[in-house]
């Protein structure tokens, strides 16, 4: 969309004045001037986006082909292609200010015509097709520039400090008509040779008239006025201007006029009834009105037509993805500030100042980090605040009051879940400054903060759920903190408690059935006889454990069997918690028959195979153990055809993830035979080896079961430390792991806790360490350790004080251990409050110890909290307080949770999104996705502010704390942004969008306006007036490089300019740097009145920021000159007049000038003329012409020709006060046929100004009161003592030459007499002014105040 180019916003300021209009209807009655401009815009979030369509009499269609569009707007159309302004993505960036391209008719790859870094608008293609017109920003204000359509010869038409827009082509090409704000800030329209050169004003009307368009036949320029009505009307008048016709019959809200090529029809746009805007046509003449595109839940504005009348429209409509908008107080004026095409931004957050925004921005492709983004304030000049990326999410930024800092939202991933927290870093550079942390008795995640008003608290949202005291640690020590210096290191020594069974454990019992292992005291049978002590001993640790029994034998048994004898899965894995369970294994070993055998070895490694490879079925995520009972080798290819080599079977187990429990059984048998024992070949050693398992000594049949016990107790663990630490803080272990240890022994470790050389001293760095046991992804409970890193101050003392949790349901002793260290060792006795051993109430207290050391005192806190059992988890909203020690480091100290506080209402435990009034008092909150409350900021009762059936969220104050905004879901329908008065009431829809619009946050702007004064109002010919233009920033930010650009009529000559800020130039342009909020700036010149009549100056503010409020932006001061003096001309006669240069002037001022004018009325020459003048005593000569003498009262004048007229100006000091006549009087030598115009008379007046004070006595530190009179009115003055210390005052003076002010006597200040002086600064000039004498006395003095001596 075209920003400011609709007039909806535009108030009427003047009614219209003499120009005559035809048509249907009257002029509407003179306009209200619209209300101020609140200084402020509203960021918000939203998925529109425009193209360019073209109306095809049953819809729209894409007017680009494939490809060739991006974010696209203000086409323009004609003889052999379009011309637009887009946005689209370059180079891996965003377009953000627009440029121009250009599609030449049949082509499919658009040219680029334009490529700078400022906004270049308002394309207009020329008749022939060769050039383009457009607006340019590039020479630092809108300038007309044109432009081949190659993209070759741009050349600059218009320059200036005026705003120039809208460029419209005449017929032929050589001329352009455009609007401008040279002369009328509200715009009025003006043409120029297209080759450049002087504008020629066509209109000139205290209304706005923009967006004009040369008709492409006959001699018609269409445009918008707000003329007749504020919203708009388009109006058609002759190219030489003159008389208006309104060419829409439905009087305001028409605008953007486009004619079709035959100049039978002019498009316009219209925002009634849909305010995103509908095309509509009228027929010329007639006035019969058509749609061209109104669809419904889209924008349609800035019509064109092609060549073959075609429309071409600027569609608004919901894109793919997120972008940040702004709008401006009102909804309007609606800008696209990040466009990353396949991408999406949210969370806007402006800076105090305005200048800034935060946001952000989220990456693409199936794993979307996301990472906070700082810009300009209109999305220019992006850059990452830090290093989001890989794994790591950040959201939610918001400014400190001083916009030296940003919180926002860090979520980082934690195996297969996350931790979200607030972090704090330094806006410039992202530098690491703090994080909140989450209460020990709390786990949960933050987000959402918000800055007090004053900066010294965060508030957050805070979804957690209250733990009780942590169980048994099976880490020690579980917690750690350690001081390290920048660059240091710490190593701490660290066991690891591991468990004799592993966790959640499949055990199958696989067990040799040859003839070997039976009897009735054999190994099957005291197996099967104490197998309920294997299981017992098994889910003692583990109650979810499962069993399975298996046997194997020789392969050469299988033969002739129905059930192989080889390999068989007796039961497969079940629970053994009920008897009935158990009675399924023991029967399972009643079914194994000890016999066959043939030769020693066995084939157990096929049964291995077998197992592994899914004859039992595993539970997902268990620890699967096999053992092995057996008493003989294993076949083995080779030598053995046909069996499995031992690395294929360890290959199978291990892609199984099963470990090997090998029970050699001793059940006698020849020592010579080499295939006697399980482990005869080597073969069990390699299989437990390589399948993390154990291998038992040999057992006879009566220990077996044992041996079985200790086997699968006896597995290794494997300890894998993996640690999660702050920027600036790494850990590393000694063994890195994974460390393996038998089960139920010590894993010991060795960490090293390294601190960045950067790291900011008085900061803490922590660590999250788990010991993941036996490679599973996630930590057991207990297996955790927490490490806190204090960065030292080398100087300070070191309290070591750490968080406590208890339960209890109320009052709970809390007994904390607390020490201290000088910076030299010596230990230290802090002091605490409350004590160790105190009370202290359900919830979290903050327990803060101080310890004074040598070269300062250190503060140290931690949290104490009292949980009760079994709550549930909840969403509520926290208050942290924070501390700044130094600028790198920002310490978070007590927090509180303010959602008890809000009350039933409000306070549900279902908080969510909070902002901060202005002032810092009130909190707007929402509540249960419903409501939107407010409550006092450090707690209270809540109320009630908005109250819907659908969801709300994001509450937003405005800046001057009278509105709050917030995100409204109105049912199926996409969000809106809707206001409510913080005082209640009911809410209405701000802003309504395609692509929908949430998160509002609002920019601060500066609000620039000027006044002016002419002080005489009224002066004679050639006389002097004083011009004042005040320009102030009324706004709650500062404005950038301001200025102000001067406009005198002809009759004016302007003299030295004096800004009381910046400089002037004699053109009178004005450059005044930045204006901070409330600061003015005035700047003062005189002028001289050379034509009589109503002249005027016309002051226009610029700036290159944003501005809340541009009508107020020009104002103009009107002075009357009287009639030039001339001498009565009288036929035959010698005649005489005179003028006074000012009246009244003042002492020790200007010098009065007296100018005689003598004339010849006769038709030959006059000989032997003089001048005799009658001059006020007191007055001295100063100048004279020649012929004069010294004090001017006799000057010989010669011979005057005919018709002749002299004029003689003699100057007069202003040396005293005076006020009464002067004269002169003529004569001649020759004939002079009528003495009575031979005299002229005049009146001068000087004021001598006065200055009075009262009292005549004051006391040191006093304010008396400074009176004048008679002093030039408008003039700024100057107040100093003559003695003593003077504080700046400058006064203005009252239009009736009066002033009054107050004027101080510092405290320490001398005594004694002194007098105020008054010194001329601006305006009409004047000597120092004196008052008669103050005393000033002690305070103590009594009076009199006379000693005697």
């Amino acid at each position: 969309m075209r920003p400011n180019r609709a007039v909806a916003a535009i108030a009427l300021v003047a009614v219209l004045g003499g120009a005559a209009i035809t048509g249907v209807f009257a002029p509407a009655a003179a306009q209200q001037p619209a209300p101020p401009a609140a200084p402020y815009r509203v960021g918000y979030v939203s998925a529109a986006t425009t193209d360019l369509a073209q109306a095809t009499g049953e819809g729209a269609v894409t007017a680009l082909p494939p490809g060739a569009g991006g974010v696209d707007s203000d086409a323009s159309a004609g003889t052999g292609g379009l011309v637009w302004v887009s946005k689209r993505a370059v180079r891996d960036g965003a377009e953000r200010d627009g440029e121009i391209w250009y599609l030449r008719d049949g082509a499919r790859v658009p040219v680029r015509l334009t490529d700078d870094a400022t906004a270049d608008t308002r394309p207009a293609l020329s008749p022939d097709g060769s050039s383009v017109a457009f607006v340019s920003e590039r020479m630092g204000s809108k300038d007309i520039f044109v432009i081949g359509v190659d993209g070759r010869g741009p050349r600059q038409v218009t320059s200036g400090p005026a705003a120039d827009d809208s460029p419209s082509w005449s017929p032929d090409g050589a001329r352009l008509v455009f609007s401008g704000t040279g002369e009328d800030p509200a715009g009025d329209l003006y043409t120029v040779p297209a080759s450049g050169g002087a504008p020629t004003r066509l209109t000139a009307d205290p209304g706005a008239d923009t967006q004009p368009a040369w008709a492409p036949t006959g001699s018609r320029i269409a445009f918008t006025t707000t003329r007749f009505d504020p919203a708009g009307d388009v109006v058609v008048m002759a190219d030489t201007g003159g008389a208006l016709t309104r060419a829409v019959p439905e009087p305001g809200d028409s605008s953007e006029p486009a004619w079709s090529p035959d100049g039978a029809r002019l498009a316009f746009t219209t925002r009634q009834p849909d305010p995103l805007g509908d095309i509509k046509q009228v027929t010329l003449p007639g006035g019969q009105v058509s749609v061209i595109s109104a669809l419904p839940a889209v924008g349609e504005t800035e019509p064109a037509f092609r060549a073959g009348g075609q429309p071409v429209f600027t569609r608004l409509r919901g894109g793919d993805t997120t972008d940040i908008w702004s709008a401006d107080a009102r909804g309007g004026d609606r800008r696209d500030l990040t466009n990353r095409p396949d991408a999406d931004e949210a969370d806007p957050a402006f800076s105090p100042d305005g200048t800034s925004l935060a946001y952000t921005e989220f990456g693409t492709g199936e794993f979307r980090s996301s990472r906070i983004v700082v810009a300009n304030a209109d999305g220019g000049a992006p850059r990452p605040l830090t290093g989001g990326g890989d794994g790591k999410r950040e959201r939610h930024p918001a400014w400190s009051p001083d916009a030296t800092k940003i919180a926002f939202t860090r979520t980082v991933t934690v195996g297969e879940g996350s931790d979200s927290s607030v972090r704090l870093v330094r806006a410039a550079d992202g530098r690491l400054l703090g994080d909140i942390p989450i209460p020990a008795h709390l786990r949960g995640d933050d987000s959402q903060p918000v800055w007090s008003a004053d900066g010294s608290k965060i508030t957050l949202t805070r979804a957690a759920t209250r733990i009780g005291p942590p169980g048994p640690s099976r880490v020690d020590p579980a917690m750690v903190d350690a001081p390290v210096g920048r660059g240091g290191s710490a190593r701490i020594a660290k066991t690891v408690q591991t468990d004799r069974i592993r966790s959640l454990p499949d055990v199958v019992l696989l067990m040799d059935q040859t003839g070997s292992m039976g009897g009735e005291d054999g190994v099957i049978e005291q197996v099967k006889t104490n197998l309920g002590q294997v299981i017992d001993s098994v889910r003692d640790r583990e109650k979810e454990a499962h069993f399975a029994v298996a046997a194997f034998g020789d392969v050469g048994d299988d033969k002739n069997q129905p059930i192989p004898r080889s390999f068989h899965v007796q039961q497969p894995l079940t629970p053994a918690g009920t008897d009935a369970e158990r009675k399924l294994l023991s029967d399972a070993f009643a079914r194994i028959e000890a016999r066959g055998g043939g030769d020693t070895a066995e084939d157990w490694l096929l049964a291995l195979q077998k197992v592994a490879t899914g004859a039992i079925t595993f539970r997902p995520g268990s620890s699967r153990i096999v053992v092995l009972v057996g008493d003989a080798a294993s076949h083995e290819d080779p030598p053995e055809k046909g069996s499995p080599v031992r690395a294929a079977v360890i290959a199978a187990l291990n892609a199984a993830e099963i470990s090997v429990v090998a029970v050699p059984a001793v059940t006698g048998g020849s020592s010579e035979d080499s295939d006697h024992g399980l482990d005869a070949r080597g073969q069990a050693t390699a299989i437990t080896k390589a399948t993390d398992g154990v291998l038992t000594p040999g057992t006879d049949a009566g220990q077996i079961a044992r041996a079985i016990i200790d086997g699968i107790g006896d597995l290794p663990v494997g300890v894998q430390p993996v640690s999660f630490c702050d920027p600036g803080l790494t850990m590393t272990f000694d063994p890195p792991g994974p460390h393996r240890v038998p089960g139920g022994t010590d894993a010991r470790f060795v960490e090293t806790a390294t601190v960045s050389p950067t790291a900011a001293p008085g900061s803490f760095l922590r660590c999250r360490v788990e010991f993941r046991v036996n490679g599973e992804t996630t930590v057991r409970p207990g297996y955790t350790e927490n490490v806190t890193v204090r960065v030292k101050d080398p100087a300070l003392p070191l309290i070591t004080l750490h968080d406590r949790t208890v339960t209890g349901t109320g009052p709970t002793v809390i007994e904390y251990p607390v020490s201290a260290v000088d910076a030299d060792g010596t230990p230290l006795t802090p002091s605490c409050t409350p004590l160790s051993g105190s009370l202290f109430p359900v919830g979290a207290t903050t327990v803060t110890c101080t310890a004074i050391g040598r070269n300062g005192t250190a503060v140290e806190s931690a949290a104490m909290a009292v949980v009760p059992p079994g709550e549930t988890r909840r969403k509520t909203v926290w208050q942290v307080a924070l501390t700044q020690p130094s600028p790198d480091v920002v310490v978070p100290g007590d927090q509180r949770e303010l959602s008890s506080l809000f009350g039933p209402g409000c306070g549900a435990g279902e908080e969510g999104a909070a902002d901060v009034s202005p002032d810092g008092a009130t909190l707007a909150f929402q509540s249960r996705n419903a409501l939107i409350c407010v409550a006092p900021a450090v707690g209270g009762p809540g109320r009630i502010l908005v109250q819907r059936a659908g969801f709300v969220d994001d509450p937003a104050w405005s800046p001057d704390g009278g509105l709050v905004a917030y995100t409204n879901f109105p049912g199926e329908s996409p969000p809106q942004v809707s206001v409510v008065a913080f005082t209640g009431g009911e809410s209405r829809i701000l802003i309504d969008s395609p692509g929908g619009a949430e998160q509002p946050a609002f920019q601060r702007i500066p609000e620039l306006a000027v006044s002016a004064t002419a002080v005489p109002a009224a002066i004679p010919f050639e006389g002097l007036t004083t011009f004042e233009f005040v320009v102030a920033n009324r706004g709650p930010t500062a404005s950038p490089v301001v200025g102000l650009f001067v406009r005198l009529t002809a009759g004016l000559r302007q003299a030295a300019v004096l800004p009381t800020k910046g400089t002037c130039t004699p053109e009178l342009v004005c450059a005044f740097g930045t204006l901070v909020p409330g600061e003015e700036v005035r700047v003062r010149f005189s002028a001289t009145g050379l034509v009589a009549g109503v002249q005027a100056a016309t002051g226009t503010v610029t700036t290159t920021g944003p501005d809340a409020d541009t009508r107020d932006n020009s104002a103009t001061a009107v002075v009357t000159v009287g009639e030039k003096p001339a001498p009565p001309v009288t036929p035959g006669s010698l005649s005489v007049g005179m003028s006074v240069s000012a009246v009244p002037l003042f002492v020790g001022g200007d010098d009065v000038v007296l100018t005689y004018l003598v004339h010849n009325g006769a038709q030959a020459a006059m000989p032997g003329v003089r001048l005799v003048t009658q001059l006020p005593p007191g007055l001295p000569a100063t100048s004279a012409p020649p012929g004069c003498g010294p004090g001017g009262g006799t000057c010989a004048l010669g011979t005057l020709a005919p018709d002749q007229t002299v004029a003689v100006r003699i100057s007069l000091a202003a040396k005293a006060a005076f006020d009464g006549p002067v004269s002169g009087a003529v004569s001649t030598t020759g004939p002079d046929n009528n003495a009575g115009d031979n005299t002229a008379n005049a009146r001068v007046v000087v004021r001598q100004p006065v200055v009075g004070l009262d009292p005549k006595i004051g006391t040191l530190g006093f304010v008396p009161r400074v009176r004048g009179t008679d002093f030039p009115p408008g003039a700024v003055v100057r107040l100093a003592w003559s003695a003593g210390i003077s504080a700046p005052g400058l006064v203005t003076v009252r239009a009736d030459g009066r002033f009054e002010a107050p004027f101080l006597i510092f405290h320490h200040d001398l005594i004694g007499p002194r007098t105020v002086t008054v010194t001329s600064v601006g305006g009409v000039k004047f000597g120092t002014a004196r008052s008669d004498p103050i005393l000033v006395v002690l305070r103590t003095q009594q009076p009199p105040f006379i000693t005697r001596g």
